[in-house]
């Protein structure tokens, strides 16, 4: 369960817009196990949409939050789900408060130990790039490539800020990637990274920036398939 509520709060960290009719869009590709994921980040005013496709089919998480909404649109099963933006984050806080009182959070332990040894300058992608080395509690983590020359991006304008609407003990339990990804942002834009678990049953997982370009925003954001069956909770 605390997976969920990581995976709830992470959710929550990537999303925010700023207004606007012209906006961003960025295209990633992931890499687990040999398994590729394409994944294309829309931003246009008060909404972003993110879209992750595989060969075998994929996923939308649509933010609007001036309408307080979020919109989940799953092509394997052919489903969506309508939820209110509010809702979503007393849920999260719910999740967490009952895990804290059944012991399986403890509020006082001490968060791990997040160090960065900084590396040479790299071209990759996007343009040139500072290589850092991460660890967690002295093990190795995670390498990330970071682009100095995006480092006012408003992507990273966009999370700072959506952050800081949320509750802070939302904020306390944030990923170690959403951490080290935090930490970053004031060097740049992470463009590369290279997480290795530290359960080696668990695959290397590798997430590489391939474009950022400035896009209009198209006649419509939400496109929901007639066949497709409404999963909202009454």
């Amino acid at each position: 369960m605390k997976n969920r509520v990581l995976l709830v709060i992470g959710l929550l960290l990537m999303t925010f817009a700023v207004n606007g009719a012209s906006g961003w869009k960025t295209v990633e590709e992931i890499v687990i196990n040999g398994t590729k994921v394409n994944k294309e980040t829309l931003v246009f005013g008060d909404v972003m949409k993110m879209i992750n496709k595989t060969d075998k089919g994929g996923n939308e998480t649509i933010i609007d939050l001036s309408a307080d909404q979020i919109t989940l649109i799953n092509h394997f099963d052919k489903s969506y789900q309508v939820l209110k933006l509010s809702k979503y984050i007393e849920f999260a806080e719910g999740m967490l408060k009952e895990m804290t009182a059944q012991g399986r959070i403890n509020p006082d332990k001490i968060p791990p130990k997040i160090t960065y040894k900084k590396g040479a300058i790299e071209s990759v992608t996007l343009g040139k790039s500072t290589h850092y080395s991460v660890a967690v509690d002295g093990k190795p983590y995670m390498e990330v490539w970071v682009a100095p020359e995006l480092k006012d991006s408003s992507l990273i304008g966009f999370r700072d800020k959506f952050a800081k609407m949320l509750p802070s003990d939302l904020t306390k339990y944030r990923s170690i990637d959403a951490k080290i990804r935090d930490h970053l942002s004031a060097e740049g834009l992470i463009i590369k990274q290279i997480k290795t678990p530290f359960n080696k049953k668990l695959p290397k997982s590798e997430q590489t920036m391939l474009s950022m370009e400035k896009i209009e925003m198209p006649p419509k954001l939400i496109v929901i398939p007639d066949d497709y069956v409404s999963k909202t909770s009454k």
